[in-house]
């Protein structure tokens, strides 16, 4: 049996430093995965994705809001975003970088993970059934 392998496409930079960005759509058909450390957040207005996102939470003084949840956010906290729901991060400092790590996955691909291990969307229909974002 032939073995095949499949290239994994990472958007991932070392040692980022940038002024914020406030791009909000995929480049990449799959997933795109992003470190960042914004030196001055600003403000984002709430907007939505018809992509999963999944935010990791390393520093920065900020709350974000959720589908009408609002929650402080602290190192090591979570976030599961299913398409179409509104969001934003809410900053009150900008002493503190804004440090996070952000992986989006396009419709298609996801189905594509769930149909190869059915567990792969056990988190986002918890969150889907339980309206809770934040971890």
């Amino acid at each position: 049996m032939e073995k095949k392998e499949r290239v994994i496409k990472s958007h991932v930079k070392k040692e980022l430093i940038t002024g914020f960005t406030s791009r909000q759509y995929m480049q990449d058909s799959d997933f795109e995965v992003f470190y960042y450390n914004d030196s001055a957040p600003a403000h984002v207005s709430s907007h939505l994705h018809d992509y999963y996102e999944i935010y990791f939470f390393l520093e920065g003084d900020a709350d974000y809001e959720i589908a009408g949840q609002t929650r402080h956010l602290e190192y090591g906290d979570y976030l599961l975003i299913p398409p179409g729901v509104s969001h934003r991060p809410v900053f009150h400092s900008t002493q503190v970088p804004y440090r996070r790590f952000v992986l989006w996955i396009n419709e298609s691909y996801y189905k594509k993970l769930c149909g190869d291990c059915s567990d792969f969307s056990y988190a986002f229909d918890y969150v889907a059934k339980q309206g809770l974002y934040h971890y």
